[in-house]
Parts: structure tokens; sequence; C-alpha cells
């Protein structure tokens, strides 16, 4: 009981030392405080807007690897053609002629490229360097755009779209030849072929009918394909960019903090103060 006492009277002691060095603690916060908010005005906010796409139609060509994740079966196949995104959207010669039919965009190539010349030095940017981060997450890919200018934004996804259908008229051109080269070498193979070919390699019968039955999918995967690739602008379905929001500097936990930093240094020199001056009584 005597203890508890001693406890409850030496927080009286520390809330009373502590009341009495107030304008102390005071002066911390505002200096703090203060500092915190020189700080902010000499920072250029960053905003950001999130431009996010989906993949519509995935190129039969490609190998589809299927894995498992939290969410579900998932085909490797689909990052393939994000990178074929990225890449084309880089292509200085691809940007140059988009620009030519747009001349009024406030975009141009060095905001895109991802190195800079520093020193006569050819240097990769980093992350914050850059105007836009590609991030390509599992069935969930966007790019993020450091800017609030709304017709940048516009530009941006404008050139993306344009990308889109290049890629679109690259995936097109292949699957056509593709199934050009399927469709003469099937259009030449009869029944008697196949087996006479096949059996002189050691092939049973059930084996060359899943080679015609593999031929003949190529084909309709091809077919198919073409056929979704007409009802749509690319193998991608771009949504437009979302409202710019601040996301740095975080002007309210800067303040909360700088005011909690400041009235702890506050109350920790009220009571060093005190403590030394009752050890000199």
């Amino acid at each position: 009981m005597s203890q508890i006492q001693d406890d409850y009277i030496d927080l009286l002691d520390v809330i009373k030392q502590l009341w009495g060095g107030k304008w102390l603690i005071t002066i911390f916060v505002f200096i703090f405080g203060f500092g915190a908010s020189m700080f902010l005005y000499s920072q250029d906010p960053i905003y950001e807007s999130k431009l996010s796409f989906s993949l519509e139609n995935v190129p039969p060509f490609y190998k589809v690897e299927k894995f498992s994740t939290v969410s579900g079966e998932t085909d490797r196949s689909s990052t393939k053609p994000v990178r074929d995104l990225e890449k084309l959207f880089y292509s200085e010669e691809i940007f140059e002629r988009w620009k030519e039919n747009y001349m009024s965009s406030t975009i141009v190539y060095k905001d895109l490229r991802l190195t800079k010349l520093i020193d006569g030095f050819v240097i990769s940017k980093d992350k914050g360097g850059s105007l836009i981060i590609w991030t390509s997450e599992i069935d969930n890919y966007h790019i993020l755009v450091r800017s609030r200018q709304l017709s940048l934004l516009n530009d941006l996804y404008n050139y993306l779209m344009h990308v889109n259908n290049i890629l679109q008229f690259k995936y097109d051109s292949q699957a056509k030849n593709k199934l050009s080269r399927i469709e003469k070498h099937y259009s030449k193979m009869t029944a008697m072929q196949i087996k006479r070919d096949e059996m002189l390699q050691g092939h049973s019968p059930q084996e060359i009918q899943t080679i015609s039955e593999n031929i003949l999918q190529d084909i309709l995967s091809l077919e198919d394909y073409l056929s979704n690739s007409n009802k749509i602008n690319g193998p991608f379905n771009i949504k437009h960019p979302t409202i710019p929001i601040k996301v740095s500097p975080k002007s309210s936990l800067v303040m909360i903090l700088s005011i909690i930093t400041g009235g702890l240094i506050g109350m920790l020199l009220v009571l060093l103060r005190n403590a030394v001056g009752s050890r000199e009584k």
C-alpha cells in the first residue's frame, strides 16, 4: 500500500514539474512545428495518378505455364505481353511518330526514357527520377504517373492506346503468318500420308491421331484469337487515369510527428532541469 502511495506521489510530482515548465515545452513544440512547416514549404509536392490495364486477348503462340497463387491458378504467359507493351512504349521511334500527330502534346521523349545524361555519362534513372513507374503484378498491371497535370495524363493515355494498337497489329501479323503456315502444312497431310510418314518413325496410330488433333487445336486457337482481336482495340483493356492524389510529403504526418517530438524533448529538458536543481539543493 505504501509503495502504491509513493508511486502516486511521484506521478503527481512529475505532473507538477511538467506543468511548471509548460512554457519551455510550448517553446519546443513551436520550434519543431515551425521547422516542420518550413520543411514542407521547401518541398515540391508529388502527386500520383494510376493508369490501369488488363490483358484482354492472350496470343496463343506464347507458351502457357500455369502456376498457383493465393487468388487461384494463373497463366505465366500473361506477363510476356506486358513486357512487349513496355518495350514498345519506350521506343523513341514509335514515340516520335506518334508525336507528329499530336503536336500539342506536352510530353517529350526525355520524360519517358529510362536513362539520363549527367556530366556526359548516360546512367539509368532511379524510380524517384522517373515520370512514370511500371508495376507488373499478377493480373494487376498499372502505371503510376507522378503528375497532377490532367493534360499530360490524357496524353499518356492516348500514347499508351497508340502503343496498344501497334502491339495488336504485331500480334495479328504473327498469328496470321503462323496460321497460314500451319494450314498449308495441314492441307498437304492426308490420313494416309500421316500414317505412312509417322509409322516409319515408330509412332502408333494413337500417337498419329494425337499429332493431328494438336495441329487442328493450334489452328482453332489462332482463329479464335484473330476473331477476338477484331472485336477489341488491342490486346489490353486500358482504363483512363485516376484523379491525381498527393503522396508526398505527407503534411499531416510530418506536423504531428514534429509536434510530438518537440513536446517530448521539452518535457525531458524540464525533468532534467528539475532533477539537477534538486541535487544542487
